[in-house]
């Protein structure tokens, strides 16, 4: 069965969930970076909205050997346990007053993006592309989040400044910043937590974002890697947008530093020593973001360097 084949039976078999008188149907939808994805919608009588389920990565499983009864499984289960949450949580998304306390923005790729920037609101920063969204629910450690487009603003009555100056005020609050040494993250992801929650408190100071048992830096500075990016470790690149983070950083290592961008989830902090070249940091980013960042969440193959003195950001 090719995947054509395996789209129309995946769309046939969840006919019947939806009923007599409910539809089914396959949109592509386009993510970042331009990625083309299929999306089974699922909508059953009585329902106004559906959550989208992703069907590209359930063809491997098939050509792995997975059954479609059990594909079916995962797809339906994955289907009821996000319907009634994303149909509540949807409802609220129509009214801006419900929802402007959860706009927040993210980083992307600009010329990786132009397609899905045609739709949405956006500003350039440096080669990216600042766009924004609403956290619709944080239950459990899963946070569903939904892309503002440009008719968001046409119905909820707004221009893109009102926007921006919201999800400025926003995000740092929500998604607070942390800066961690690298070897930290590292041990964090071989006993991985997977409850990640939203930070409601606002950092005041420089301590704040940095964790307790890690604000005192190593003796070797000057040659550690540092991780920064926010409280749920999703989206984090945008970090790069708050007032303090990177000055913060300069203020401890009192220099300069170079800005490895890993992926739209964080970017890698790299102060700047004797010997260390930008050639062959950028070489490490194109190699990584070639064999070791999904095609969706590459950020950017750019190596940025911060201005310690003049308080910049730069290519």
């Amino acid at each position: 069965m090719n995947y054509s084949d395996f789209i129309s039976t995946v769309t046939k078999r969840a006919e019947k969930t939806a009923g007599k008188e409910g539809h089914v149907y396959v949109n592509q939808i386009i993510k970042n970076n331009d990625t083309k994805l299929d999306g089974l919608v699922i909508m059953e009588k009585g329902h106004t909205m559906a959550p989208t389920i992703y069907l590209n990565d359930y063809y491997p499983k098939y050509k792995d050997g997975m059954s479609i009864d059990n594909i079916m499984d995962e797809i339906l289960s994955s289907y009821y346990m996000s319907r009634d949450s994303f149909e509540l949580n949807l409802d609220h998304f129509k009214s801006y007053d419900k929802m402007r306390h959860r706009i927040v923005y993210k980083l992307v790729n600009y010329k990786k993006n132009k397609e899905l920037l045609k739709t949405v609101p956006h500003k350039n920063y440096l080669d990216l592309a600042v766009v924004y969204y609403a956290v619709l629910s944080d239950n459990g450690g899963r946070i569903a989040t939904a892309l503002i487009h440009d008719s968001h603003l046409k119905a909820w009555n707004i221009d893109f400044d009102v926007l921006d100056k919201q999800a400025k005020y926003n995000t740092p609050r929500l998604l607070r910043a942390t800066i961690k040494p690298i070897e930290k993250v590292l041990s964090d992801i071989a006993r991985k937590n997977k409850n990640c929650t939203l930070a409601m408190d606002e950092y005041e100071d420089c301590k704040d974002i940095f964790p307790d048992d890690l604000y005192d830096f190593e003796n070797d500075i000057s040659k550690s890697m540092y991780v920064l990016t926010n409280a749920s470790g999703m989206n984090g690149a945008a970090c790069l947008l708050y007032e303090k983070p990177l000055s913060c950083f300069g203020e401890r290592i009192q220099g300069d530093f170079f800005v490895l961008p890993s992926s739209v989830h964080e970017v890698i902090l790299v102060p700047k020593y004797d010997g260390l070249k930008r050639e062959d940091l950028l070489d490490m980013v194109v190699e990584i973001n070639k064999t070791g960042v999904s095609s969706d969440e590459v950020l950017s193959d750019n190596v940025y360097e911060y201005d310690f003195k003049d308080r910049v950001l730069k290519i």
